[in-house]
């Protein structure tokens, strides 16, 4: 129902119009569920911009160990055009991760990567109609090489419980391993751990 054509629609509030769309039928969109789709897309938004930020600085650090991560974190910010008081709160993820034994790991190694583009060209799926391969695009987040091969790990930097991880974990797992053999193609040596960070939880778990 277009609340635009209701009786003194002008001068109402289209949150009191729901009750009337209702009468007509459930299955109308009603102003209360835009408005919750509304937020529910900021704050996805949201999320997604806050982890670019949290990439970008992860990079940075794993790059350079004395950048001023406060002043990349505010230039970052900006740039997505978030508040720049939230660079402490983006910063405080970054050391979480710099605590973390993984994070020791490939900052002991002498040949690590991060923010690393790729595209790849992955073959047609065997079920499909159309037999027409597809081009991969992606970004592995880090890899360094360890004495008996290399490790290709992803930041999640989302908000999920720790009951979540597991399935989020296997959710993954055909990500990471596109991920695992493109590096091992381009290498030419093995892909030996394949892992995720959540930063939320803290937890780095292998695939």
């Amino acid at each position: 129902m277009d609340d635009a054509r209701f009786p003194g629609a002008g001068s109402q509030d289209p949150l009191l119009l729901d009750g009337e769309r209702e009468k007509l039928s459930s299955e109308l969109p009603t102003a209360a569920g835009q408005l919750e789709d509304r937020i529910s897309d900021f704050c996805h938004l949201l999320a997604r911009l806050r982890g670019t930020v949290v990439h970008a600085v992860l990079d940075a650090a794993m790059r350079d160990p004395n950048v001023n991560l406060t002043h990349l974190g505010r230039a970052c910010l900006g740039e997505q055009g978030l508040d720049a008081t939230l660079a402490e709160h983006a910063v405080a993820i970054v050391h979480d991760v710099m605590a973390s034994d993984v994070w020791r790991r490939a900052h002991a190694s002498p040949w690590r990567f991060s923010e690393i583009p790729f595209q790849t060209l992955m073959p047609p799926d065997p079920g499909a109609i159309s037999a027409v391969p597809t081009i991969l695009r992606g970004v592995i987040d880090l890899v360094f090489r360890e004495a008996d091969g290399w490790v290709v790990l992803d930041y999640k930097t989302d908000s999920r419980s720790e009951a979540e991880l597991p399935a989020l974990v296997a959710h993954y797992r055909g990500q990471m391993k596109n991920c695992a053999d493109f590096w091992q193609a381009t290498v030419g040596e093995p892909v030996v751990e394949q892992g995720l960070y959540f930063t939320h939880a803290k937890r780095y778990l292998r695939i």
